[in-house]
């Protein structure tokens, strides 16, 4: 529960509290617009002084706005009412003696459940403290009119979702309650209600959904007439959700005789002539979402009036009534005013770090499909989920945009574990441009790749651009890119990916002219399936080689307990069986039975900070096998 709360604390420093919320935040941390800072505000109180507005944020949970004879200048709920007319109009029936239910809390509360969560039954708890309502919900589910059990993953246990609600018009008996956030047991909503939230700000929710679960993410847009939602999908990475949201254009057309509109989903694309993160020109009142639904279909908004509401059931759901407003009109410095106030690392487990942008994200991804596999981290200055095999992250890449993802690609062509290790730090020049990577590509994405070896493993970075990317991020890229750094190995360890690696010592502790026997019992297990067994670490002045006799014809004559005779400097076998220095064929015991067998040559090179490698499963060609050795180890 710690680590749980931990990342809400690092989630909410990048909310602007309101002054009556979160006091237990000494300060608010400045970023750069990635840091996506939300100005909370619940209303915007415009005072007049000396010709300067100044605009004074206040909100408080259950506390009802005071909107002015024409309606209030903002108003945030989620459901049943999404707009000031909406509520006016619930309101004035109810004061006529209809929709009694609005008034009780309790009652809003059990029909929300029902119809956006599928609920056939629902447990209750009011908090003692505040106008939240507490939704125990069972795992039955009503499915288009029927109630059935859902077979669903995590609906065994019963879904918990907490509901804030405020009266949004006049507070006390006979006023209306509306929900304005929702959060459920394993996401939670780090904004406040009526929390101004800059176009193309990055939110990262605490979860604790398994790291790689899919979620569904959207901003909506609620305007005089109609409404705008742009859809994102998104993973769970390292205990959060990062969604981009307000990222799109928003018009409205309402035509009419009666001045209607209609709504409609966006796509969320972005024009080049955008001055910020995100494309809004006005400030508009809508909600942020992320949910969990397992069986419904991409785009699916449980609050759409006419949608399927009721038909899908939603497993974790966390929701919020917001105002988005330009991304240049936060009392947070411009986008472009001030470079990162630091750098995050990250260490891979692979035995690698990298560092980035602390207001960038990093996640990491792994795809499979029949032959090939890719595991790695996406680094990137806005919400992505990265990967080689699903790219359709390009779809609505930003113009200023950056992606930086380094993976290690596994199936395929068979792995080459002779290839020499690259130098670092690796330079982003050395990057080869305009790579085709993706089909389709988007003509204003410039790709960058490059291809390294180290420790003998094959890896790719690859480095997305859009267009308009700023000269800051510019230099966050090169800055990145040299950051990697591959750590120390450790004497008598191992590494391994397609083939493994016995780490030895320095060459400086192997004299030339040794011949250094190895035997399983002092070295450390591997997790391949191939048996350990003994070998010779042979030093010549022309550098190391290792022999080895594994792998032998049935009661071959190497299936004898082979020993290095240091006088003759030759490896012999009781049988009779005599090899060279070389592991070549000297005296086969039985010709007549027998074919020559040297002994095998294992893969040796020497590691990025100077160790010994020697591969129990690599292993080289007779005629060339110690000329490949000598060259990844020679003079050494």
């Amino acid at each position: 529960m710690s680590d749980y709360r931990s990342l809400l604390e690092r989630a909410a420093e990048r909310v602007s509290p309101p002054d009556d919320a979160f006091e237990a935040l000494a300060r608010h941390r400045d970023r750069r617009r990635r840091t996506r800072r939300i100005s909370s505000a619940a209303l915007a109180l415009v005072v007049a002084a000396a010709g300067i507005g100044v605009a004074v944020a206040a909100l408080g949970g259950g506390r009802a706005p005071q909107p002015s004879a024409s309606g209030p200048v903002s108003f945030h709920a989620l459901w049943p009412d999404q707009t000031y007319a909406q509520a006016q109009a619930t309101q004035s029936r109810v004061d006529a003696g209809r929709e009694e239910w609005r008034t009780d809390r309790g009652e809003v509360a059990r029909r929300f459940a029902e119809t956006l969560l599928g609920a056939t039954e629902v447990s209750l708890t009011f908090s003692p403290s505040n106008d939240d309502v507490v939704a125990l919900v069972p795992g039955a589910v009503q499915v288009h009119g029927a109630v059935q059990p859902s077979q669903a993953p995590g609906f065994s246990e019963p879904r918990r979702f907490t509901l804030h609600f405020v009266q949004p018009l006049r507070t006390g008996p006979g006023g209306i309650w509306s929900v304005v956030k929702v959060d459920s047991g394993g996401i939670t909503m780090p904004v406040e209600p009526g929390a101004e939230i800059r176009s193309g700000t990055t939110l990262e929710l605490p979860t604790k959904l398994d790291d790689g679960t899919r979620v569904q993410a959207a901003s909506t847009y609620i305007g005089h007439c109609g409404s705008s939602t742009n859809y994102v999908r998104a993973r769970v990475r390292g205990g959060l959700i990062s969604v981009r949201v307000g990222a799109s254009t928003f018009e409205e057309h309402c035509g009419g005789v009666d001045g209607s509109g209609s709504s409609s989903s966006v796509g969320g694309s972005e024009s080049a002539q955008g001055t910020g993160p995100g494309d809004l020109a006005e400030p508009v009142d809508g909600y942020v979402f992320v949910e969990v639904a397992p069986g419904a279909v991409d785009g699916y908004d449980p609050f759409t009036p006419g949608g399927p509401q009721g038909t899908v059931a939603l497993q974790d759901f966390a929701a919020v009534a917001v105002r988005f407003v330009p991304a240049g009109t936060s009392e947070s410095p411009g986008p472009t005013a001030e470079p990162s106030t630091g750098l995050a690392a990250y260490e891979d487990p692979a035995g690698w770090t990298i560092s980035y942008p602390e207001d960038w994200s990093l996640g990491p991804f792994d795809e499979n499909d029949v032959r090939l596999s890719f595991s790695g981290i996406v680094i990137s200055n806005f919400a992505v989920e990265g990967g080689v095999l699903e790219t359709s992250f390009l779809k609505d890449f930003p113009a200023d945009g950056v992606v930086i993802e380094l993976f290690h690609r596994s199936g395929g062509p068979a792995p080459i574990g002779w290839l020499p290790d690259d130098t670092f730090p690796l330079s982003f020049d050395a990057f080869d441009q305009n790579v085709q990577l993706a089909s389709p590509q988007p003509p204003d994405v410039t790709a960058y790749q490059k291809d390294f070896v180290a420790n003998s493993f094959q890896y790719t970075m690859v480095v997305w651009v859009g267009p308009g990317v700023t000269d800051t991020d510019r230099d966050a890229i090169r800055r990145v890119v040299s950051s990697l750094t591959f750590l120390p190995l450790r004497d008598g360890t191992v590494i391994q990916r397609e083939f493994s690696y016995y780490v030895l010592a320095t060459p400086g502790e192997f004299p030339v002219g040794s011949v250094t026997r190895f035997d399983p019992s002092n070295l450390p297990p591997t997790d391949t399936t191939e048996r350990s067994f003994a070998f010779y670490l042979v030093h010549t002045d022309l550098g190391f080689y290792a022999l080895a006799w594994p792998n032998d014809f049935a009661h071959g004559y190497k299936d004898c307990a082979v020993t290095y005779d240091a006088s003759a400097q030759e490896f012999t076998c009781p049988n009779g069986a005599v090899w060279a220095l070389d592991g070549s064929m000297v005296t086969n015991p039985d010709p007549s039975t027998f074919q020559d067998d040297p002994l095998d040559i294992l893969l040796v090179r020497i590691s990025l900070d100077g160790h010994l490698l020697v591969s129990p499963n690599t292993f080289m060609p007779t005629d060339d096998g110690l000329k490949t050795d000598y060259g990844l180890t020679g003079g050494r």
